[in-house]
């Protein structure tokens, strides 16, 4: 086979697999809910988690069947390593580019209108996350708080969970435009280093030199030193130890053997 054809058999074997392996997980988590609202006082037995885990059998033996397909078609097609891509910091880049340009260089329009147009999208994302800040905080810290969702999970846990929920939303709508105004900005700055680097050719045919920039050499601070970096290792493991200690004095030992036997006998269902 040709290494086109190779990279496109993992390609849709990998596409595959990991839509199989979305779907398992949506049903491991359906069946642990049903088994959760079932109403039993010790939902998670042995039997419980048998017969909910039939119901989904074959879609977990294939997945399983899927897995070792795949460790044989990494054995049988094994992918060459190749060189990786050193990474550009294309932000870097275009500041260093842009340095070298004369002072009085003309015809720099468009880079000043991609500049706008990226503090225009930041400050639509910082006006956009402090109302979902302002949200956040106004339903974490409402004091009449109504809950909306009657459900048994939700009656059982106060207003906490049904505060979360309502906050998911938010934070994800904070995440997803903070996403959009950094895509915006990387591809603003693309077209900046395109435009800056036409110029260059464009100053090279009038005869126009770029200016030369010296060397400076990187300025090193104490938190970048490796006796910085030693002492904080240091301190994190003392304080660890320390951690340790007050667990111990507080009978968290007694805490976390009591959580790992429960979720033992009653969750996974061992014992």
């Amino acid at each position: 086979m040709t290494k086109k054809t190779i990279e496109k058999i993992r390609r849709i074997y990998g596409i595959c697999l990991a839509a199989m392996s979305i779907v398992v997980g949506i049903l491991l988590i359906v069946q642990a809910w049903s088994i959760f609202l079932s109403g039993e006082k010790n939902p998670y037995t042995v039997a419980s988690v048998t017969i909910h885990f039939k119901k989904i059998s074959p879609f977990v033996w294939g997945w399983v069947a899927m897995s070792l397909i795949s460790v044989v078609l990494s054995i049988a097609f094994p992918d060459k390593k190749e060189k990786v891509a050193a990474y550009v910091d294309v932000k870097l880049t275009f500041k260093r580019l842009q340095a070298r340009l004369p002072k009085t260089q003309d015809g720099m329009q468009e880079v000043e209108k991609q500049n706008f147009f990226q503090i225009v999208a930041w400050s639509v994302c910082a006006v956009l996350c402090v109302v979902a800040a302002v949200s956040i905080g106004w339903t974490l810290l409402e004091t009449s708080y109504t809950p909306r969702f009657e459900t048994e999970f939700f009656a059982g846990h106060g207003a906490v969970a049904d505060r979360l929920v309502r906050i998911l939303p938010w934070i994800f709508a904070a995440l997803a435009v903070y996403a959009c105004a950094l895509y915006f900005e990387e591809r603003s700055v693309k077209k900046q280093t395109e435009l800056v680097k036409a110029k260059f050719v464009e100053n090279a045919k009038q005869g126009v030199q770029a200016i030369k920039k010296e060397e400076k050499s990187a300025k090193t601070y104490f938190w970048q030193t490796k006796k910085f970096v030693f002492w904080v290792r240091i301190g994190i493991c003392v304080v660890g130890v320390a951690l340790f200690v007050v667990g111990i004095f507080n009978c968290g030992m007694a805490d976390v053997y009591e959580k790992a036997k429960n979720i033992c006998t009653q969750c996974i269902g061992l014992g």
